[in-house]
């Protein structure tokens, strides 16, 4: 097995939104296991300073049936750009598929690839992100972030604009509909319902992508959404038929959130950081 050496007096795990922002204002290396970007629907505070990623934050507003939302930029627009500014500047380290990512007793840092292992010794490694790393323990908030992606056939045109349906249900809290990218044309519209549910849940048949689809039929009619117009009544020739609404899941995304993370003994070497960005930014 090849070897290949590395020291660095610090250096970050992870890159998540909050890893990238540190890495970026502090000029840190990261390596990390898993990809692990925002998801397209998280937005910033609109009072949110951005201007350490060298961005403004855009306000967005979205509708929702009883009142205008307003939203900060898209983290995942900024992430994208933050982790292209600090590849061009060489702070991404090994970005490639590795087979396993491994924190050893010696206080190096193992990649794992092919024939080749690669030997990252530190001064302080900062890890935001543990996850997919042997070495480093990881346990879980009790609810999971769970994204059902659903495609609209009918009742994907609409002409009441909505963007957003927020409930205060942990099983479908907000239904997100965006551009649907199957036929080419923007006025015609997908939908995705975000939820947090348990892991008990996650196991339940009535917290299934079926169930969260008949959930999002419901609020979309209390809405005043409507299926695909069908003609005209003949007792009211000036009242739109509609089919019913009909949408099909098409994939469940499960983002687990990291509680804690931890190493099997005391290592003062080895620094857990919790904060998220907004909080990272407001520090600096």
């Amino acid at each position: 097995m090849r070897d290949h050496k590395y020291y660095f007096d610090e250096l970050v795990l992870g890159n998540t939104l909050p890893a990238v922002t540190y890495s970026h204002i502090n000029k840190i290396p990261l390596v990390y296991s898993s990809n692990n970007p925002p998801h397209r629907f998280e937005f910033f505070t609109p009072d949110t300073d951005l201007s350490v990623y060298g961005s403004n934050n855009l306000i967005i507003e979205s509708v929702s049936p009883d009142k205008i939302i307003k939203e900060g930029k898209n983290k995942l627009e900024v992430w994208n750009k933050t982790i292209f500014k600090l590849a061009l500047k060489g702070l991404v380290l090994f970005p490639f598929e590795k087979d396993s990512l491994r924190l050893g007793d010696d206080n190096n840092l193992h990649i794992f690839q092919g024939n080749s292992r690669i030997n990252i010794s530190f001064n302080v490694l900062r890890v935001f992100d543990g996850q997919n790393t042997n070495g480093i323990h990881v346990t879980y908030e009790d609810f999971h972030q769970v994204l059902d992606w659903i495609n609209i056939s009918s009742g994907a045109k609409q002409k009441k604009e909505i963007d957003i349906i927020k409930t205060k249900n942990n099983f479908v809290n907000e239904v997100r509909f965006y551009p649907s990218s199957r036929t080419g044309n923007s006025t015609y519209k997908d939908c995705v319902a975000i939820s947090r549910l348990t892991s008990k849940q996650l196991m339940d048949i009535e917290y299934t992508d079926t169930f969260a689809k008949f959930e999002v039929r419901k609020l979309m009619k209390e809405a005043g959404l409507k299926g695909t117009a069908n003609g005209f009544y003949d007792q009211y020739p000036d009242k739109e038929r509609h089919y019913d609404i009909r949408m099909d899941p098409t994939r469940r995304d499960i983002n687990k959130i990291i509680k804690e993370c931890y190493t099997a003994e005391q290592n003062n070497k080895v620094v857990f950081d919790y904060r998220s960005e907004e909080e990272i930014l407001s520090e600096e």
